[in-house]
């Protein structure tokens, strides 16, 4: 059943798109059910908990280790509370365990050099040629740098940084809201494993390539009120494990 158009367009609705226009259909149109992976689980959890750290050093407030750990297992309850996700109790042991680490990493090894001016941003801005808002939440800006958090199992390199169109789409949000370019976008990344870490990519954006951003925007809406969902079997991710999608569409 097609319960019509979204009241709003983002960043990962277009990245689905560009990945899966018949993806995008089911999950964004259709709305079928989207089950929560133990990755998304840990993603937002080490987000909720960085926001409680980062907005207590935005009050001026210290943060204790112990605070910390209890703000990230506080986290993963809430967000757990909210998930369809099935972890046996050895797993989510494990799991609340790397996440109390990575926190805690993270903290204590970039904490004094980050100035943060705002936590979790905000944004909704008109697009010409657009019925709805474009909108997102910039985990962070620090000292003028915008920056996203990121779980991953493997570590970053530069040049996927440097090609990564999240980038590009929250410079644009922040060129549109404020008239000015930020100094720069950062991937600030906590890389789950053996033996954690955390690791910072610093990369930035051209006028040339914020506005291709803007002018893909309409050109993404047209297709979407149009109908055009053709589906992609050649992405990665086009497997039974990846796709809520795959049963009504491959299976």
């Amino acid at each position: 059943m097609n319960l019509g158009l979204p009241e709003h367009i983002s960043y990962s609705q277009v990245k689905m798109f560009l990945d899966c226009p018949e993806k995008y259909r089911l999950l964004y149109i259709e709305q079928i059910e989207r089950k929560e992976s133990e990755a998304l689980v840990f993603g937002k959890a080490y987000h909720q908990a960085l926001e409680v750290a980062l907005n207590s050093k935005m009050r001026g407030e210290e943060i204790t280790s112990a605070a910390l750990g209890q703000a990230a297992e506080y986290a993963w309850g809430e967000v757990m509370d909210e998930a369809e996700c099935a972890l046996s109790i050895e797993d989510e042991d494990e799991a609340v365990d790397n996440l109390r680490e990575l926190v805690t990493l993270y903290w204590n090894t970039y904490s004094r050099s980050i100035l943060p001016t705002a936590v979790e941003w905000r944004f909704s801005i008109p697009i010409p040629g657009v019925d709805v808002p474009f909108v997102g939440v910039i985990d962070l800006v620090d000292n003028g740098f915008l920056v996203d958090h990121k779980t991953a199992n493997k570590s970053w390199y530069q040049g996927r940084a440097d090609s990564d169109m999240q980038a590009t789409a929250y410079t644009y949000a922040y060129w549109a809201m404020r008239g000015e370019f930020p100094l720069g976008f950062r991937f600030d990344i906590a890389v789950k494993g053996k033996t954690p870490k955390v690791m910072q990519l610093d990369t930035a954006r051209t006028k040339n390539q914020v506005l291709w951003f803007e002018r893909l925007l309409p050109k993404f809406w047209r297709a979407v009120k149009a109908g055009i969902f053709v589906p992609n079997p050649t992405g990665f991710l086009c497997n039974k494990r990846y796709c809520d999608g795959w049963d009504r569409c491959m299976g």
